[in-house]
């Protein structure tokens, strides 16, 4: 009895599991070290989990972030070219000739090979996501779903395209299950961000994040809504509404860019609170 009453109840942290294997901390101290992981239980406290992961795996993290970031400018930076030539010559292949073509497979190519291999990179789980986590956000699973799922329609629409006669309703039906990753995995990534944001205290970016994973979402669905649909419900003034849905269609990179970016420069070292105190 004299034991249990001289220890104080703030001193355990009865109640609380370990941020990244799920061990139960019943009976540990704030100061002590999870006994299954290793990981200080004052990291699952106070919820700046991410620097306490080897720093290894915040460097793999920045790599994937600025494969994602490369990727969108090399995206934003090939619709601004095409836009450019479009506007002057009002078809590009006037300018480029046969070499158009080329080009444009060659830009698509790098873009998606450096945007997959980003976030397959981004998404690698910690080294204590091995051991039955449960720290993996469900945003993380979903990513990779979704883009895994894009990726495979792509390649999937692209050797359709090049070797089968399609009709009309198999385009369309090809196009919209296409469309359906497409629509997902930038509000997911979005939402991944969030999380990693949440750990570094900056909550008001985490929700920035999932604001705009929502803005995102509702940009895509009407990006690719039915264009006859969308007519029908917008006459007379569907020339407006399209006007609108094309500009919003371009903030999609711009928007990812601006968080991936951002978050990379905060997962620098120099922002470590533990290394600038010489823990």
């Amino acid at each position: 009895m004299t034991d249990t009453s001289s220890q104080p109840e703030s001193s355990t942290v009865d109640g609380h599991y370990c941020g990244y294997c799920g061990y139960a901390l019943r009976g540990m101290s704030a100061d002590q070290k999870c006994p299954e992981c290793g990981v200080p239980v004052q990291a699952t406290l106070d919820g700046k989990l991410i620097w306490h992961v080897p720093e290894s795996y915040r460097r793999r993290l920045r790599i994937g972030l600025w494969m994602i970031v490369v990727a969108s400018g090399l995206l934003l930076l090939w619709e601004l070219t095409i836009r450019l030539v479009d506007a002057t010559l009002h078809d590009p292949a006037e300018l480029i000739g046969p070499v158009y073509g080329p080009i444009r497979i060659v830009v698509e190519c790098a873009k998606t090979l450096t945007l997959s291999v980003g976030i397959l990179v981004f998404t690698s789980p910690t080294p204590y996501q091995r051991q039955a986590s449960r720290w993996t956000p469900p945003s993380r699973l979903c990513l990779r779903i979704a883009f895994l799922a894009w990726i495979g329609c792509w390649i999937l629409s692209q050797l359709i395209s090049l070797y089968l006669t399609q009709t009309i309703g198999q385009s369309v039906i090809l196009y919209y299950i296409t469309v359906i990753p497409v629509i997902l995995w930038p509000s997911f990534l979005l939402l991944y961000c969030a999380s990693f944001t949440r750990q570094l205290g900056r909550r008001w970016l985490a929700f920035s994040a999932i604001a705009a994973s929502v803005g995102m979402l509702i940009i895509a669905i009407l990006r690719y809504f039915p264009g006859y649909v969308l007519y029908d419900l917008t006459y007379p003034h569907y020339e407006i509404v399209a006007s609108i849905r094309a500009v919003l269609a371009r903030f999609v990179p711009i928007i990812v860019l601006i968080f991936t970016a951002q978050l990379a420069f905060m997962l620098r070292e120099k922002n470590n609170p533990h290394r600038a105190s010489g823990q």
